[in-house]
């Protein structure tokens, strides 16, 4: 499905010199569910196929050092972020709300060059999970907890631009693999829960303003 969001943040790069950035992310829309439901008193998987409201929120610090001119560069940096994703179901028959949430650190590097006018790009990090935890409302009358195991993701970002001295225009492609990690069981007075390990994948766009100072 789509979703529909923005992001704002700022870096901090010179040559031969450390490197400091933050951005933050948030995003919302509806996407498909095609999958199955587990009913637990006779113990069978039913399909099902509905609909998800979602909202993402993705906090990221980071630092590192800056090789090169300003002309050509690359930024090797250490990031440290903060990662929610609450899954709303449209059919609250049988449907359920899900909360992921994760703290990471990420290892990687964004390369710039320019042309000018024109600037190309690349943006590429490992993120290692960590902390993460998942809350299941709607299933119980009461909330369920569940930690969820570490795992590696990944994201690229390609930027191309047309700049001047102050202002810049970019487009910006992107890609994600978020892997998320299998829970810890719970036991209920119904059976066992736990939330299976699954994989999501993001292709997108943004258009964004700049400005150089």
């Amino acid at each position: 499905g789509w979703l529909s969001g923005f992001q704002a943040g700022g870096d901090l790069t010179s040559p031969w010199s450390p490197y400091a950035g933050a951005d933050v992310r948030f995003s919302q829309g509806k996407t498909r569910f095609d999958g199955t439901i587990h009913n637990q008193v006779p113990g069978k998987f039913f399909p099902f196929q509905s609909h998800t409201e979602n909202t993402i929120l993705n906090l990221e610090g980071r630092l590192g050092y800056t090789l090169g001119s300003l002309t050509l560069y690359a930024s090797p940096f250490l990031g440290l972020g903060l990662h929610g994703w609450m899954r709303q179901a449209e059919d609250r028959k049988v449907g359920y709300d899900e909360w992921y949430r994760w703290c990471y650190v990420a290892v990687g590097a964004q390369f710039r060059g320019q042309i000018p006018p024109l600037g190309f790009g690349l943006k590429a990090s490992a993120i290692h999970t960590t902390l993460g935890e998942v809350q299941i409302r709607g299933v119980y009358s009461w909330p369920i907890l569940l930690a969820l195991s570490q795992t590696w993701q990944y994201e690229a970002e390609l930027p191309i631009s047309f700049q001047t001295k102050l202002y810049g225009l970019f487009w910006v492609g992107y890609f994600r693999y978020l892997p998320i990690g299998k829970s810890d069981s719970q036991k209920t007075g119904r059976g066992e829960i736990f939330v299976p390990s699954s994989r999501t994948y993001v292709w997108g766009n943004r258009l964004e303003f700049t400005y150089f100072f």
